[in-house]
């Protein structure tokens, strides 16, 4: 596949738009994005799909977007269809922690956590709070899942922060919110497929994915359910 059209796959994969999508997948192009300027880092291009699930997720009911929102969702909906049935994608859920580099995410081999614990520990913190607070810290959802169902509180205080901030400081830094929702919504709005996605605003769009699909886990379990 010529890297133009490469481009124009990745972008219309980035908004969902099938149309775009279908003019330029072929049975025989690689699936697998290169995803940092190192080629260290891949996403399938169904990852792209996934990930704006979660950032269109959630509650948008009064929100001055919803009426744009809806019809996003269908397509991204219709896209994965496409990526299973069409293409015959073997289509899994996004490994976040394998793409750590590429936004803010604690390196899931790093043992900064693991060596603060027992500190935590003499602070005062449950033990279960602060498994949790580094299981957030690394994006493995799987051990955040286990960590809420025994009870862990995502809103403990661990040095000063507790897992919403942690959240809240992602897409501060990233300011994903504005670069991503500008993007999805001008197309949206105008059925413009963008020309090309630069590779910052697809770091930052899959950290901003990422960091949803936590919120989504641990909103259950604030107190205030927000």
């Amino acid at each position: 596949m010529k890297r133009h059209d490469r481009e124009r796959l990745i972008a219309a994969a980035f908004v969902s738009d099938l149309p775009t999508i279908k003019e330029y997948a072929s049975e025989g192009f690689d699936p697998y994005l290169w995803i940092s300027s190192n080629d260290l880092y891949t996403l399938p291009i169904w990852g792209l799909t996934e990930t704006q699930k979660w950032i269109l997720g959630g509650d948008w009911t009064g929100s001055k977007y919803e009426t744009l929102v809806r019809p996003l969702l269908q397509k991204n909906h219709d896209v994965m269809r496409f990526w299973q049935e069409d293409m015959h994608f073997p289509v899994k859920e996004v490994d976040y922690q394998k793409l750590h580099e590429v936004f803010f995410c604690d390196d899931p081999m790093d043992s900064y956590e693991e060596e603060c614990r027992n500190e935590f520990l003499e602070f005062g913190c449950k033990e279960l709070d602060v498994d949790l607070w580094i299981a957030v810290n690394k994006f493995d959802y799987v051990e955040v899942e286990r960590l809420l169902k025994l009870g862990a509180n995502p809103e403990a205080k661990i040095e000063d922060t507790d897992c919403r901030d942690r959240i809240a400081a992602e897409c501060s830094y990233l300011d994903a919110c504005t670069l991503v929702y500008e993007t999805l919504f001008s197309y949206q709005n105008t059925g413009i497929v963008p020309r090309r996605i630069e590779l910052d605003l697809l770091h930052y769009f899959i950290g901003f994915g990422a960091h949803e699909k936590m919120y989504a886990l641990l909103q259950p379990y604030f107190n205030d359910k927000t």
